[in-house]
């Protein structure tokens, strides 16, 4: 069963559909809700309580504005997944056009926005399944990616990035060198099982434990690290071995002599010059914290034995906005 639920006035304007409206739309919406399991109230037309109730329901499980109103966003969401009596991820949505060609950004919909959801999850910047609607959290999943691969952070889905997307699924990370102790996709090995084992032990990691490193593993090595409070490559260096807790099982061999832990450290610090810092900072380190040496007030953006682990990371958060820097304790 087609569903349209799309209202227009003389001037070709989509008009909104709200608590008080009656009219067919309102039950071709009801109709719509309750096949996707949100509506419970019969089909009489009058949008009331329940039907506000169900579009809302809608709007928070695909990351649209709460509001109880079907505006046009909502509208072409609802038209999407409801056409033609398929399941969600069949659907071809009516409004596909060459635009698909050249940018993807909140509100597309169709078979394209599914590719690039999907490709974002295994890259691990999306969560959830792929839908076929841009959303909120797809916006943001390319807003992620974007920042770590030094693109403008628009979360539009432009040719660049989308090229960059998929550079990204088809190789290995160029700098990840299993010559140089790094374990890295592709890799099949005994450290490789241990990873995996540690990371399932942390509940990163629920697959079998294979010994291979593929998309999965380096997706739970870089959710990991994010929490960490590292930068998040998906690659094992020694710093990231460190921060397991596999000491030296088996470390990545090509790194010797390693700090000792009470010598003095890396450390990425974020000066203290607003009342927001430590927070806005949280949003993407969460373990975070505020200190205070000779510098002043700081935040502890991340501590790192190796120095150039450091500033990859104090660069990330410079791409960010933030005054980061490292310094020597």
């Amino acid at each position: 069963m087609a569903v349209t639920i799309t209202v227009f006035n003389f001037a070709g304007q989509a008009l909104a559909l709200q608590r008080g409206d009656s009219s067919s739309e309102v039950s071709n919406l009801q109709r719509c809700l309750q096949s996707l399991g949100y509506f419970q109230g019969p089909i009489n037309g009058n949008f009331g309580v329940l039907t506000e109730e169900a579009v809302k329901k809608f709007q928070r499980a695909n990351n649209i504005g709460t509001t109880g109103i079907v505006g046009a966003q909502t509208q072409q969401a609802l038209q999407y997944v409801c056409q033609n009596g398929q399941s969600r991820q069949s659907y071809t949505f009516s409004n596909t056009s060459d635009r698909f060609s050249y940018n993807l950004s909140e509100g597309d919909a169709g078979p394209e926005v599914s590719e690039l959801q999907r490709k974002l999850q295994q890259l691990g910047y999306f969560k959830g399944n792929p839908t076929g609607y841009f959303g909120t959290t797809t916006t943001n999943a390319v807003i992620l990616f974007q920042q770590h691969n030094q693109l403008p952070p628009s979360g539009i889905a432009d040719p660049q990035t989308l090229a960059q997307i998929s550079r990204a699924m088809g190789s290995p990370n160029s700098a990840c060198s299993i010559n140089s102790g790094y374990i890295c996709l592709g890799e099949k090995s005994s450290r490789v099982s241990t990873v995996q084992q540690r990371l399932r032990q942390l509940g990163f990691f629920t697959e079998e434990i294979t010994g291979y490193y593929g998309a999965t593993t380096r997706n739970a090595v870089a959710q990991f690290q994010r929490d960490a409070g590292m930068y998040p490559t998906g690659n094992v260096d020694f710093s990231t071995w460190q921060r397991l807790g596999l000491g030296s099982n088996n470390p990545p061999t090509a790194i010797n002599n390693p700090t000792p832990a009470n010598r003095n450290r890396y450390v990425v610090v974020v000066p203290i010059r607003r009342a927001d810092t430590l927070p806005r900072v949280r949003q993407y380190i969460p373990k975070a914290f505020a200190a205070r040496s000779k510098l002043g007030h700081y935040v502890n953006a991340g501590t790192f034995r190796d120095r150039s682990e450091a500033e990859k990371h104090s660069q990330f958060l410079r791409e960010l906005g933030f005054d980061a820097r490292v310094e020597y304790f």
